[in-house]
């Protein structure tokens, strides 16, 4: 099969801000993406250690701020999740950076996105770490690079409601979004579709958290919810989106089965973008100014 090739090397910075990652993970997708034409930078701390963090708060901090702010670098892209964005936020404040470019990851980079959802010169794709991209079955591909590129693609999902209209969505893991209520670093949201995904959570701490954004006030803020991947093997999707038809009722509008997040075969979701919402169909639209 031929090697596809990207239009423009980008250049990317890999860092971890959260857990540990395997080496060998990250130098086989490193060398999956230089293959397609894209420039892979390794931050200095990346495989260090320091219990079930990625290195001591000052060297993870370190390689954010040294992405963030070098000129050359297009996209930052998280090497994981885990854990261990959140111990980062309140240093964030000293990182100054000009011109424009893309955060990529999911899972625990929801703590870092909250951060950087009142940045305009960021760009926000929810999509898969870097890790895992020398594995296909891991991500869609397609999506992926036309998040990057600023291409239009589209997206499938359940609108029972089957209105059409145009939305903009913020969100990530619920429980790194549930864990930043109550603090500064929630983001101001403001007629938006809040997307939640997650995994290895059971039904009932699903619905407690479910419950916390109720009464904490989200829904109110926001147009309606949409539901990315909810994996494991003690509860089924139905219950999740029950859960959530009970708390709003008809008040807002529910998207589902939104394959985002913690699954196989994901898309890649840009987050403050627009986009219309066409049916069971989100079709992401950009200008030539994006």
């Amino acid at each position: 099969m031929k090697m596809m090739k990207v239009e423009k090397p980008l250049k990317i910075k890999v860092i971890s801000p959260s857990s540990p990652i395997k080496k060998d993970l990250i130098l086989k997708s490193k060398h999956f993406i230089e293959e397609i034409g894209f420039k892979v930078e390794l931050s200095k701390n990346i495989f260090e250690r320091e219990r079930y963090l990625a290195g001591t708060d000052e060297e993870r901090f370190e390689d954010l701020k040294e992405a963030l702010i070098d000129e050359n670098i297009d996209i930052v892209w998280l090497s994981r999740g885990g854990f261990g964005s959140i111990r980062l936020l309140e240093k964030l404040d000293k990182v100054k950076f000009e011109g424009k470019k893309i955060l990529i990851g999911y899972s625990d980079a929801t703590s870092l996105f909250c951060y950087f959802y009142k940045f305009n010169n960021l760009r926000i794709l929810y999509g898969p770490s870097f890790s895992e991209l020398w594995n296909r079955e891991s991500y869609k591909m397609d999506s992926l690079l036309n998040a990057i590129f600023s291409k239009p693609y589209s997206i499938k999902c359940k609108n029972e409601s089957k209105i059409s209209e145009e939305i903009t969505i913020f969100g990530g893991c619920l429980s790194i979004l549930n864990s930043l209520l109550g603090t500064p670093f929630f983001p101001e949201l403001n007629g938006e579709f809040l997307f939640i995904e997650d995994v290895n959570e059971p039904n009932y701490k699903i619905e407690r958290m479910l419950w916390q954004l109720k009464l904490a006030g989200v829904f109110d803020k926001v147009k309606g919810v949409m539901l990315g991947s909810f994996l494991n093997n003690s509860f089924s999707y139905k219950g999740v989106l029950t859960s959530l038809k009970e708390i709003l009722g008809d008040e807002k509008t529910i998207l589902s089965n939104l394959k985002c997040g913690h699954c196989n075969f994901k898309e890649t979701i840009p987050m403050k973008e627009r986009l219309s919402l066409d049916g069971n169909k989100l079709n992401f639209c950009y200008n030539s100014t994006s």
